[in-house]
């Protein structure tokens, strides 16, 4: 208890304890909300470590904190404790805003690169997919569904792919410039009523409760700085026992996928996709690799049942 009272005794360290309440941030990215230096961040982050307050988690050449979830009895209470006090300082919504901009700046950062790419989406993720078998596994992986969401959608191939074997697919996405080329591919399927197409975020679906009986989240859960905190909305929106159905790179060193494809993760172990998914609420959690990768490029399928 002695070191966990002395994490906490610095205005900085709280200030730091404050802004990892709100998520997972990398050092430069708490460096740029406290605008202080990254040795010095690096030094509190270090004594937060030690005393059991912090966590972090090593994604290629980064490193990202959070505070720590194995915190139990009273070193629990009193961090609980802490930051309430924290939103009762008179700073605290300065520090909210300037966490804000930082998680507006990630987000914006996905927004240009997909704006660019537009339609060459597809011919990007050939350098890493062979898609005759990478699309043969996704069709293996939604069978039986009749009503599915494609969370991410892009251009529309996959639900291009998938419109011959589910009656009715919702694809969403926030970006307008990949919606429109979704439009111009499914013309067709829209016309017919078989598709329907939604812009909005994955954070918040413009979906109702239990609108479908399946959910595809195929090849975007890298892109999301905080993909855990999504599943309790493909929760909502799925009905009981519909399924969720998550296709990802497993882990990877690949650091040159941050720039390639605007990567926020290199890839996921299994055993962060079946915590999250059954923090979640998700039942009979399934995790295996699935074909398709090349250049040495790894994939995994995760899907769970609400």
């Amino acid at each position: 208890m002695i070191h966990f009272f002395k994490g906490l005794a610095d205005e900085t360290r709280l200030k730091i304890v404050a802004i990892l309440s709100m998520g997972e941030f990398s050092v430069q990215e708490i460096t740029r909300v406290l605008g202080m230096g990254q040795s010095r961040i690096s030094r509190h982050l270090k004594i937060l470590n030690d005393a059991g307050i912090a966590d972090y988690r090593r994604d290629g050449a980064r490193v990202f904190y959070r505070l720590s979830s194995d915190l139990k009895g009273h070193p629990a209470l009193i961090s609980n404790l802490t930051i309430e006090w924290c939103k009762e300082q008179s700073d605290w919504r300065v520090l909210c805003s300037c966490v804000e901009e930082v998680l507006e700046w990630r987000r914006s950062q996905s927004r240009s690169f997909f704006s660019q790419v537009g339609q060459d989406w597809s011919a990007l993720l050939t350098r890493f997919l062979d898609q005759d078998v990478f699309l043969e596994e996704v069709r293996k992986s939604v069978s039986g569904i009749r009503n599915l969401a494609d969370l991410g959608c892009g251009p529309g191939v996959v639900m291009r792919e998938l419109s011959s074997h589910i009656p009715f697919i919702i694809g969403v996405d926030y970006s307008t410039k990949m919606l429109e080329h979704a439009r111009e591919n499914l013309r067709d399927l829209l016309t017919q009523g078989s598709v329907d197409l939604r812009l909005g975020a994955i954070e918040h679906l413009p979906m109702r409760d239990g609108e479908v009986d399946g959910v595809l989240i195929n090849l975007v859960l890298h892109h999301l700085a905080e993909p855990y905190s999504i599943f309790k909305e493909v929760y909502r929106v799925l009905s009981p026992g519909g399924r969720i159905i998550i296709v990802d790179f497993n882990k990877h060193e690949k650091e040159e996928f941050r720039d390639d494809m605007a990567d926020f993760w290199l890839g996921f172990e299994a055993r962060d996709l079946n915590n999250w998914l059954k923090e979640a609420g998700f039942t009979d959690v399934r995790i295996g690799p699935i074909p398709g990768g090349k250049n040495t490029v790894e994939l995994i399928v995760a899907v769970g049942i609400r």
